[in-house]
């Protein structure tokens, strides 16, 4: 069986590859809500946290903040296909670093209910365990590990 693309004007093959384009990125959106949906359930568990004074409605208010800007910033990026100019236009590493670090953040500010927080860190590496290859993610979680015990510590 012949190639179909053998047989497609340049046109055809430019249409069709501008359709993968668009179907990736429709994927890399639906994957950027799964996310913002996490992000999101993460939020209201720390304010419900916060509603039983485990922390301060202060630490909930900032990441809240802080999950707002960092998505806005991926969804501009995906919306405007700029992320298809660099060599990960999932942005897979960007996003699983945007998660660490409010994560830290609320980390910082869960005070006795930190080691809980710890659970938060093994599900924001499920993502990456099945996107990123080892010398990606080994860097990731070693920074994560030593910001932890950085602010455990302090």
């Amino acid at each position: 069986m012949q190639d179909r693309r053998q047989h497609q004007s340049p046109d055809d093959r430019r249409a069709s590859v501008n359709g993968d384009v668009t179907a990736a990125q429709a994927l890399r959106m639906r994957r950027f809500l799964i996310a913002l949906a996490t992000y999101v359930l993460a939020i209201v568990t720390m304010a419900l946290g916060a509603w039983f004074e485990l922390w301060g409605f202060g630490g909930v208010l900032k990441c809240a903040i802080l999950v707002g800007c960092v998505n806005l910033a991926f969804f501009a990026l995906l919306r405007s296909g700029a992320n298809l100019k660099l060599a990960d236009p999932s942005l897979t590493v960007e996003q699983i670093a945007a998660g660490i670090g409010v994560l830290l953040l609320a980390t910082y500010y869960a005070g006795v209910a930190r080691s809980a927080l710890t659970l938060w860190v093994i599900m924001i590496f499920l993502f990456a365990v099945f996107r990123l290859r080892a010398k990606q993610l080994w860097p990731l979680a070693i920074v994560t590990w030593l910001a932890f015990g950085t602010i455990s510590w302090v």
